[in-house]
């Protein structure tokens, strides 16, 4: 199984900026933003970078 949004974020960004910002909805509408487009990238989108 993977990770969650915010285990994926402690590996990204460390505990202790998490443990303050995660509260807060910015960081986490990042990490969203990030999966959403990594995942477009796996089904295929990394073909738009080729052309």
């Amino acid at each position: 199984a993977g990770l969650t949004l915010r285990e994926t974020a402690v590996v990204i960004y460390g505990r202790h900026r998490i443990d303050r910002d995660w509260p807060g909805t910015a960081l986490r509408d990042r990490m969203r933003r990030c999966r959403q487009r990594g995942h477009a990238l796996c089904n295929g989108g990394y073909r738009d970078l080729l052309r």
